[in-house]
């Protein structure tokens, strides 16, 4: 009986033993991650890729139509200020910029412009939010989110290997978690935002041409003339 005793203690203590040491490896593999980010953050002068944004309607349970376009993207001199432009190829042809912590978005075939603060939009601007983890460092990062290490995953159909990462809000947001599959250059090359009513926003980064000059003027679109704008 006392063996026996003696045995059931000797296993716990490995089972604890072994499940802490899980947790040392996993928070060593995370730091490394966020390091990498931090690197290829500090590094990224310019983004030029090709851009695929999924949304799904939980209300509905069924996805919206997938948007495919070219994008670019500069860090901005300001914090938290990046500049960011995509022009939406598929299923219809729109523009949207973002300049300034504002967002402007036309479509020509209804003559319609919208615009306002990004950090109060709500889906007009559905893939700016994203794509602001392209410029948010580690620090930023640990300071806004319980950030937590999921493991590899391949994605694109299998031709991009990647580490995913899960992100939950500390504070009060319009969104309950953002997940980031992270390449080997530590680019978030894709982020899924999870809103609180569970509609999903999903933007996929491709064919990225990194750190070429793009001119400023790019990012200041302005509304053709005879254009009914909506202030958001």
């Amino acid at each position: 009986m006392k063996v026996f005793s003696k045995t059931k203690i000797f296993v716990s203590v490995v089972v604890v033993l072994l499940a802490t040491t899980s947790v040392v490896v996993s928070q060593a593999q995370l730091n490394q991650i966020l390091d990498r980010m931090d690197l290829h953050n500090r590094n990224l002068t310019s983004l030029q890729a090709v851009v695929t944004m999924t949304k799904y309607n939980a209300q509905i349970g069924e996805p919206d139509p997938t948007y495919r376009g070219q994008v670019w993207y500069t860090p901005g001199k300001e914090k938290n200020k990046a500049n960011i432009r995509i022009e939406w190829t598929s299923p219809v042809t729109e523009t949207l910029t973002v300049a300034n912590g504002k967002y402007k978005l036309f479509r020509p075939k209804l003559r319609q412009g919208y615009e306002g603060n990004v950090d109060r939009a709500r889906s007009n601007s559905a893939a700016a939010g994203p794509l602001a983890f392209l410029s948010m460092n580690r620090d930023q990062m640990r300071t806004n989110f319980t950030v937590k290490l999921i493991g590899s995953e391949k994605i694109n159909l299998g031709k991009i290997s990647t580490t995913k990462l899960e992100l939950i809000p500390k504070d009060k947001s319009q969104y309950k978690r953002a997940e980031l599959w992270i390449d080997s250059s530590g680019m978030p090359v894709q982020v899924k935002i999870t809103a609180t009513n569970n509609d999903t926003t999903t933007l996929l980064i491709t064919s990225e041409i990194k750190n070429k000059s793009i001119d400023s003027k790019v990012f200041n679109f302005k509304f053709p003339s005879g254009t009914k704008i909506i202030k958001d």
